[in-house]
């Protein structure tokens, strides 16, 4: 195993080496461990081959944790994007100060090979705690590799840190930042663009940086969905999610096909699909109010009685401790309305006061257009097909972030609070629903399917694997002590996990 101190030293060279802007610096490795086959290594965007989130034809360690069949260990700055791997070479991102990094770590033994930055002027307040700077995972086609950040924009650069391009451009304006990733098919990237000045799907060449078309989606607000590429018969479809409906569009032209309405407003699951249907949805505080509004705030641990959930006095004599007429952060257990304080605290006095609490427990109607809801769509529509190809919907434990998994013909996904439910996705009929994982909190890994096991990873750093059965079993559950808010990456029988300061490769 390498030492963690030996990459933290690197880290901390790069940083007192001088105060110019670095381009690229390569690093060799320290220590020497076995070679690792690099045949078919590669998981080159997020979701890895195809955006599917199956690692096909590996395995996972039959044990592994902190102290357990740690292949190398590597401390990374802050950031959340997942590792993408092509070959010997993991690419990620991350921020440090006023800085937004780019990172090219050897797969074989963990050591950092380059690291690449651009300067910001200021990091933005977000509303939500576990936002961040370094939210998109690049992707690679073996030639180059594409970074994407919300407060600059593209960076493309080859194999060794060499840039080829670069564009500045804020592809999105967010109070929670920018979270969809870049996806690569057939030489073009294409880029979720939502909510921005320019609202819509971006598609440039990837050697040049040239626009080719740009789908425009007018009014969308800004959606945190990665675009999801869907081969149908002689043409690639491109499927988008945001603002109450999901679109899909031709990869050659841009041309709209299709699109289904009446799904969820605030979209951060991506699609998934088979040969011949797309399965997507969603949850979103956006189509709640009232007590349901104030419950989707806690956990169910926190047990809030129903005239708590539906009455300012009653919520104020249970969280205001101090009795001064308002609430700090601190005063609320571990919860979404700790973490997502800022988005209450309008008038940013750090504290939430009766006009910014009060409205919550109000019936008002919604906010956005849309529902909160997860469908089956069959391929073969052109235009509005909501009313004809539309298979089932389902309404309950539906995903806030985590994107489904469609592995070894069924459908799953976690809800926020771990609870894992897996269905037909023929018959939309549930194998079971809602079964509890025994790990609370948010759930933002998407879940990963490998070697007949579902690997599902909590926010508080719980990983849990299930057997891929029709019945609900957990084969075991893996403490990291540090939280998970990336997706894994499964490459020549290794598992790379991002953690909150870590990289990690383990191998059995």
């Amino acid at each position: 195993m390498q030492n963690a101190s030996t990459n933290f030293f690197v880290f901390e060279l790069f940083y007192t080496m001088s105060e110019k802007s670095i381009s690229s610096v390569v690093l060799f490795a320290i220590t020497v461990i076995p070679n690792l086959s690099l045949a078919e290594a590669y998981w080159p965007q997020f979701r890895g081959p195809e955006g599917r989130s199956v690692a096909i034809d590996q395995s996972l360690p039959k044990s592994f944790g902190p102290k357990e069949n740690v292949l190398w260990k590597t401390e990374i700055p802050e950031g959340h994007s997942s590792p993408a791997i092509w070959d010997d070479r993991i690419f990620i991102t991350a921020y440090k100060d006023l800085k937004l990094l780019m990172i090219c770590i050897r797969r074989s033994d963990g050591s950092i090979l380059w690291l690449n930055e651009r300067p910001i002027k200021e990091l933005q307040r977000y509303s939500h705690k576990d936002s961040s700077a370094s939210a998109p995972t690049p992707c690679t086609d073996g030639e180059q590799v594409a970074f994407l950040f919300g407060d600059y924009g593209l960076v493309v650069s080859d194999m060794d840190g060499n840039l080829i391009w670069d564009k500045a451009f804020l592809p999105s304006s967010s109070d929670f930042g920018y979270g969809a990733s870049p996806v690569l098919v057939d030489g073009k990237l294409l880029i979720n663009c939502d909510g921005g000045l320019r609202p819509g799907l971006l598609c440039l060449d990837f050697k040049t940086g040239k626009e080719l078309w740009h789908a425009e989606r007018p009014a969308t607000i800004i959606s945190y969905s990665t675009p999801y590429i869907w081969p149908q018969g002689n043409r690639i479809e491109i499927l988008q999610s945001g603002s109450g409906s999901i679109a899909s569009y031709d990869l050659s032209n841009g041309e709209a096909i299709w699109h289904v309405t009446e799904l969820p407003g605030f979209t951060c699951p991506s699609p998934v699909a088979s040969d011949d249907k797309v399965y997507f949805g969603a949850w979103t505080t956006a189509h709640v109010t009232g007590s349901t509004r104030v419950e989707s705030l806690f956990s169910e641990d926190d047990q809030l009685t129903p005239e708590q959930l539906a009455s300012f006095p009653a919520f104020m004599d249970r969280f205001d401790k101090n009795k001064d007429g308002k609430i700090a952060p601190m005063e609320f257990p571990p919860s979404r309305a700790q973490d997502a304080f800022n988005f209450n605290d309008q008038d940013q006095s750090g504290y939430w006061e009766k006009k910014e609490i009060a409205p919550l427990f109000e019936n008002s109607a919604r906010s956005l257009r849309g529902r909160n809801i997860l469908v089956s769509i069959s391929a073969g529509g052109k235009g509005d097909i909501t009313e004809t190809h539309v298979n089932w919907e389902k309404r309950k434990a539906l995903p806030y972030v985590a994107s489904p998994l469609l592995y070894q013909d069924r459908l799953y996904y976690v809800k926020k609070g771990g609870y894992l439910t897996a269905i037909h996705p023929i018959s939309g009929e549930p194998f079971f629903e809602s079964k509890k994982i025994g790990a609370s909190g948010e759930y933002y890994a998407s879940p990963i399917g490998v070697d007949g096991q579902i690997l599902v990873a909590s926010k508080e750093g719980i990983i849990t694997l299930f057997k891929a059965s029709d019945e609900f079993e957990i084969i075991k559950k893996i403490d990291m002590e540090e939280s998970i808010l990336s997706s894994p990456a499964i490459v020549d029988d290794t598992l790379y996990l991002r953690t909150g300061s870590h990289l990690w490769a383990f191998r059995g």
